[in-house]
């Protein structure tokens, strides 16, 4: 019987290095951190280098146990973690084939960063390639291994990101419509706030 456990996962430059897989698990992407292989259809595992990073990822998913924005947690170990497979794309790889981006996305990426803030997450953030959106217009955010040690008090980089996409101005219009206090605190933001200038909301 094939054992995930068989697979060795190394510290690489950029990204880390697959150097042994027995397994017919496929690699379905790795980052900096760790490798992830799909187990079936509703699991997948991400086996790490480092212990630690490991630990880290494992202590949000156990915060986040119910969480409809984040992946159920099944198993884990020191250098591995099983966890919920979410089908769908990016919201990086969604708008970079020309969509746009909705007032149904923009208001569940607000209800993201609100319940990140209330599970006591101080990284109140998400890299677009993080962000998994569904046909419903669901999300789910992968990566967890940060969370605990950047603390964000305001979604800075989902912000940059949304520039450099093209996007940024109907994101922070929606923000406006949906939760204004939440722009007036993020307008406190140097880099932020310089956005909401620039398109004078």
């Amino acid at each position: 019987m094939e054992d995930f456990r068989d697979i060795i996962v190394v510290k690489g430059s950029p990204q880390v290095i697959v150097s042994k897989n027995p397994t017919s698990y496929q690699l379905i992407g790795k980052g900096k951190q760790g490798a992830v292989f799909r187990l079936s259809p509703k699991r997948c595992v991400k086996i790490y280098p480092q212990e630690e990073h490991a630990a880290m990822e494992q202590e949000v998913l156990r915060a986040a146990k119910g969480s409809q924005f984040f992946p159920v947690l099944y198993e884990w170990g020191k250098n591995y973690t099983v966890m919920e497979y979410i089908e769908g794309q990016s919201l990086y790889e969604h708008l970079k084939e020309g969509n746009k981006i909705t007032k149904e996305i923009v208001q569940k990426l607000l209800l993201m960063l609100k319940e990140r803030e209330q599970l006591g997450i101080p990284r109140r953030d998400a890299n677009l390639r993080h962000v998994i959106t569904s046909e419903n217009n669901g999300i789910k955010v992968i990566d967890h291994v940060n969370s605990y040690r950047k603390k964000r008090r305001v979604p800075r980089q989902m912000v940059r990101g949304l520039e450099d996409m093209g996007v940024l101005k109907d994101f922070l219009s929606y923000v406006k419509i949906l939760d204004e206090a939440e722009l007036s605190k993020w307008e406190k933001d140097i880099t932020i706030g310089r956005y909401i200038k620039k398109y004078q909301l």
